[in-house]
C-alpha cells in the first residue's frame, strides 16, 4: 500500500521541518511517512541512498576507507540522509540507527529502525484495537472523546479505519436509547462520522433531559 510519499516531488532547496522520534509505541509509521517525505524533497539521490544502502551489505564509506578511490555522488547523499536521519533521533532510537559507528550506512540504519520499531507497532495496534472494545459509555462526551483519541493513535501507526468500522464498534457499546437513531444508518449503508455521531446523539440526550 503507498503512502504519501511515495507522491513526493523533489523540490531542491526546500526544506521541510523534520520531525523528531523519540521511539514511542506506536509512532514509527507516522515519524517514517514524514521523514521519507523530508529526504526526498531534499533530493531523489537522498532517499535513493537510502533504499539502495539497505538493500547491500556495507555501507559506503567503508568502502572509501578500504580504498583511496574519490568518494561518488552515492556517498555524498548517504552521508546526507544519514546525517538527516540522525538529527531527528536521540538515545536508544539513535544508537540503533548508528549501529555505534561514526560512518552511517543510510540504509541499513534505516532498515534496523524499521524492523525494530515497525514490530512494536504492530503490539501496540493490537492494544488499541483491544482498546476500542472496552470503552466506559458512562458519559457521552467522554466516550466519544476517547474513542477518537483511539483512531487518532491507530491512524499514526499506520491503521486507516473507515466509518463503518468504526461506527460498528461504537454502536456496541452505546447504550439502548440511542437505537432509534443509530439502527437506521445500518439499513441505508451511509454512516457518519465519530464526530458526526456524537453531536447527534449528545443534542437527542439533551433533548430527552428536557422532556
Amino acid at each position: 500500500m503507498s503512502d504519501p510519499s511515495d507522491h513526493v516531488v523533489s523540490t531542491p532547496g526546500f526544506k521541510m521541518d523534520l520531525p523528531k522520534f523519540s521511539g514511542s509505541p506506536g509512532t514509527f509509521h507516522a515519524w517514517s511517512i514524514r521523514m521519507k517525505m523530508a529526504l526526498k524533497l531534499r533530493g531523489d539521490d537522498v532517499w535513493a541512498a537510502v533504499e539502495a544502502g539497505a538493500s547491500s551489505s556495507g555501507g559506503p564509506s567503508s568502502a572509501t576507507r578500504s580504498s583511496a578511490r574519490r568518494p561518488t555522488a552515492g556517498d555524498h547523499a548517504n552521508l546526507t540522509a544519514a546525517n538527516l536521519i540522525a538529527s531527528t533521533l536521540s538515545g536508544y532510537p539513535l544508537l540503533l540507527f548508528t549501529n555505534g559507528e561514526a560512518d552511517v550506512n543510510a540504509g541499513q540504519g534505516w532498515a534496523r529502525l524499521k524492523d525494530h520499531y515497525a514490530s512494536q507497532d504492530r503490539l501496540r495496534i493490537a492494544e488499541l484495537k483491544e482498546a476500542q472494545l472496552h470503552v466506559p459509555c458512562g458519559n457521552l462526551a467522554r466516550f466519544f472523546e476517547r474513542h477518537m483519541e483511539l483512531q487518532q493513535q491507530l491512524q499514526d501507526a499506520g491503521v486507516r479505519q473507515d466509518n463503518e468500522d468504526l461506527f460498528t464498534i461504537v454502536w456496541k457499546q452505546l447504550p439502548r436509547w440511542t437505537a432509534p437513531l443509530t439502527l437506521p444508518y445500518f439499513a441505508s449503508g451511509r454512516f457518519p462520522s465519530l464526530l458526526e455521531l456524537s453531536i447527534r446523539l449528545q443534542q437527542l440526550e439533551q433533548q430527552m433531559c428536557v422532556l
